[in-house]
């Protein structure tokens, strides 16, 4: 049995490498769109095999790669580490302060597109079964890394693929999603994308309202109904009332916006697109929109359908189409991962890390459709992700991994 002593030592002996390894990630383009990992994970092939680590790819479309591997006893991951390398594109490059790509290491941040989100965790993760690789010669529980290609377009051929193609289906997984080292995010919003199409008659505009149905106006006046829907507050499940409260009052106090205090217990609606009508001078005979709903704890994707359904069965000539959601979820507060990276905070670095929500969606969502409880912590600035500028602290990439060592330790030890 290695001690945990033994191995915080040996990873506060690695901080130059870690922050190197950030730097180098970040070096290499990976933009997706268009989507080919194919440098970036080559990079990462080579790293597992210099510390001599063996690995499988999975590359169900060509370009599209993701890197497993494995170390410790079992049949099946115990614990599974799980990192995308995908980052969106960087926008207008002259709005940078350095070379979105450069991987500067100055003023004790790293520097580029990618590094909060989240080639920082994904460097992380890549040293932390390093050290257990090196280190500990007979791990009781298996531990397993995948670094996957499309989070940022979906997951379908990365994450997904894992665990419904593949069988991957761990106990515990651990996620570095930008969290700041301060929050473990045991939980997110459901989501629910659709498109709201809308018929109507057309007519000519001079006799507009009185002659013909016009889509538009009909068409907001269903989006109207749907906003209303948001004002419902929705009562959390026991075990989460206590972090819905917590993380609506971080959030509300972060945007100085008291009115955030109820993010996690209600819905969110967002109209992203708008598409209508055939002329100006023409009653639009048709209208569509797209869509976007976030679905607090406590209620599900089918009752929030069962509620939009309600709504547009009012209307002539309304359908909703093109659905595509999930139900909300979440770890328990109790789960000995969450309680390890909280323990590891405490003991190891006197962090009083907090239990938080996410409003938006990551690849937890998907693990825990399968039973694995599936929780957020890594190092980054969630403020700087897909802006310009992005940037990540030396030192909280430093504190993540030695919390990274110590919560993996205690959970299968």
């Amino acid at each position: 049995m290695v001690s945990l002593e033994f191995l915080i030592n040996k990873a506060k002996g690695e901080f130059e490498s870690l922050v190197n390894l950030t730097s180098e990630l970040v070096k290499i383009p990976s933009l997706n769109p268009p989507g080919d990992m194919t440098e970036i994970m080559g990079f990462v092939k080579d790293y597992l095999r210099g510390i001599g680590l063996s690995f499988d790819v999975i590359e169900p479309k060509r370009g599209v790669i993701t890197v497993y591997c494995h170390i410790g006893e079992g049949t099946s991951d115990y614990v599974h580490m799980n990192g995308h390398v995908d980052v969106v594109p960087v926008g207008d490059v002259n709005k940078w302060k350095y070379d979105p790509f450069s991987g500067l290491i100055r003023d004790g941040y790293v520097h580029g597109r990618g590094s909060s989100d989240m080639k920082g965790g994904v460097a992380v993760v890549l040293k932390t079964i390093e050290l257990f690789a090196r280190y500990w010669e007979e791990i009781p529980k298996r531990i397993g890394v995948s670094i996957v290609p499309d989070e940022e377009t979906g997951s379908d051929l990365g994450t997904r693929y894992l665990i419904d193609e593949l069988g991957v289906h761990p106990k515990y997984v651990l996620i570095p999603e930008p969290s700041t080292i301060y929050r473990v995010e045991i939980g997110e919003k459901g989501i629910y994308h659709f498109n709201l199409r809308v018929e109507g008659y057309p007519a000519h505009a001079s006799l507009s309202p009185y002659v013909g149905d016009n889509a538009i106006i009909k068409l907001f006046r269903v989006i109207n109904e749907f906003y209303a829907l948001t004002e419902r507050v929705v009562t959390p499940p026991d075990d989460l009332a206590k972090v819905v409260e917590e993380s609506g009052e971080a959030v509300a106090k972060k945007f100085d916006n008291p009115s955030l205090r109820n993010l996690y217990r209600t819905l969110s609606c967002n109209v992203g697109v708008v598409r209508g009508g055939d002329k100006v001078n023409v009653v639009a005979p048709w209208a569509e929109a797209e869509m976007d709903m976030r679905i607090p704890p406590g209620m599900t994707l089918s009752e929030l359908q069962g509620m939009l359904n309600q709504i547009i069965s009012k209307y002539p000539g309304v359908s909703i189409t093109g659905g595509k959601g999930i139900d909300p979820s979440y770890t328990s507060p109790e789960s000995k991962l969450v309680t390890s990276i909280i323990e590891a905070g405490r003991s190891d670095l006197g962090l009083d890390i907090k239990h938080h929500l996410v409003a938006g969606a990551t690849d937890a969502r998907f693990f825990r459709t399968v039973g694995s409880e599936a929780v957020i912590y890594g190092p980054g600035d969630p403020t700087k992700i897909h802006s310009y500028n992005e940037s990540i602290s030396v030192e909280d990439l430093k504190k993540a991994f030695l919390i990274y060592v110590s919560a993996l330790w205690r959970v299968i030890s």
